[in-house]
């Protein structure tokens, strides 16, 4: 295949200087004389031994001319012939026509992997808005946050046009990347499984999960700004998967970015790892408190963001209730003092948390009953000037984003109880 793949290219190529001076030579022009030239690729001495190569092949024969796929979509592969006339892109780097050593072993691994393994893999990338970085990091084997590549928002990104317009600041957008793999099905005669196609949107759905996990850690240790485009799911140019793209939850209505070096990055790692701990896992109230800790960055409405900030407060203030025992009276009061307790460092702190938490409790509560919330009764500023509700807000929402960091950080600790906090032993103390 490298010796066809060679001689195919240097064979376009000197039609390519024979017809058009090779300094206005440009993609459009060497695609159709690529076109004009396939009965002289048929003829060439590489070709009929690297079509032997590949019928010959029993991996790769069975998987020629036929339906191909995942459980739940699939489409005719293409014939031996039909192959024959793709594989030149095996060393077409960035729209050259020049053999390439190095990208054809890479591609050709790429063909490898599509031809004989038993599952499609997917590439899982998840475009990010409002993060700017240096260098990538990596947070597992096959968890990582990168730049983003000038073409990969491309749709046409397989056509290898090298034409596309490349952002300025594409060496600092980045993306989440992971992987997922499903069954690869192959066959005129098999049918579509139903019950094996919810299997694969399972492995998929666990996928986007981990993607949007990455994204609320991000946004609890200080991005607040960031967001996926989408979480998109495509195999390489090669295989019989079909690209699939997740749409993302949200738009902000002001776009801003944080940029980010490497010893920030360095420290996110280490807040990852913390993160997917067992101490962490085991405790179900946190993963709640998180969820909707960055739930509530993508809500536009303020009296959505509260919601989802109280639903985190309440997960992780009142985390000790039990069935045994349903008494849970006076919430609100409960609440309001095991926050104040948990973050305040002097007397007036507390006192100023307690109020807050109070009213926003009761602007929750208001909200949730369909009530206004410009009626709640906000407490004033220090300087006694009436508190805006977007202010209030905001302030709740660091509140919520302290304590969780602080509840994470006690989590990890051997002598901490499951549910971090002995609130009685603190309120009497």
């Amino acid at each position: 295949m490298k010796a066809y793949v060679r001689a195919g290219l240097n064979l376009i190529m000197q039609r390519a200087r024979t017809q058009t001076p090779q300094s206005k030579l440009n993609a459009d022009d060497l695609f159709f004389l690529r076109l004009g030239a396939a009965d002289d690729l048929a003829r060439l001495p590489e070709y009929l031994p690297c079509m032997d190569a590949l019928v010959g092949d029993p991996r790769i024969a069975e998987q020629l001319d036929v339906m191909a796929g995942n459980n739940s979509r699939r489409t005719r592969s293409p014939s031996a012939e039909q192959l024959m006339k793709r594989v030149l892109d095996l060393s077409i780097k960035n729209g050259r026509y020049e053999f390439d050593e190095e990208y054809f072993e890479r591609e050709y691994a790429a063909f490898e992997e599509a031809y004989y393994s038993p599952e499609l893999l997917y590439e899982v990338v998840a475009p990010l808005q409002g993060l700017l970085i240096d260098s990538p990091v990596s947070l597992s084997d096959d968890l990582e946050i990168s730049q983003l590549k000038g073409d990969e928002l491309n749709q046409n990104r397989r056509s290898r046009n090298p034409s596309a317009s490349r952002d300025p600041l594409e060496l600092k957008l980045c993306a989440i990347r992971s992987g997922c793999r499903l069954p690869k099905i192959v066959g005129d005669d098999v049918g579509i499984d139903l019950e094996a196609a919810k299997k694969d949107d399972a492995k998929r759905a666990e996928t986007n999960d981990r993607v949007e996990q990455v994204v609320n850690a991000l946004r609890l240790y200080g991005v607040e700004s960031v967001y996926p485009l989408a979480i998109i799911h495509r195999t390489n140019q090669w295989s019989f998967g079909h690209e699939q793209v997740f749409p993302g939850r949200f738009q902000p209505d002001i776009h801003f970015s944080t940029e980010v070096d490497v010893r920030w990055l360095n420290s996110f790692k280490q807040f990852w790892d913390v993160l997917q701990s067992g101490h962490i896992k085991n405790r179900k109230f946190l993963d709640v408190a998180i969820r909707r800790f960055s739930y509530a960055h993508e809500r536009h409405r303020l009296e959505d963001k509260i919601v989802d900030l109280l639903i985190a407060a309440e997960a992780l203030f009142l985390s000790d209730y039990n069935k045994d025992d349903p008494y849970i009276g006076e919430i609100r009061y409960r609440l309001s003092l095991r926050a104040a307790l948990f973050l305040g460092s002097s007397t007036d702190s507390q006192r100023m948390i307690f109020r807050q938490m109070r009213a926003a409790y009761d602007l929750r509560s208001k909200i949730a009953h369909g009530g206004d919330a410009e009626n709640v009764k906000l407490p004033k500023q220090p300087d006694n000037i009436p508190t805006q509700l977007e202010d209030f807000v905001w302030t709740i929402q660091s509140y919520i984003r302290l304590a969780l960091r602080k509840a994470i950080d006690l989590a990890v600790l051997p002598e901490t109880p499951m549910d971090l906090v002995k609130w009685d032993e603190l309120i009497f103390k």
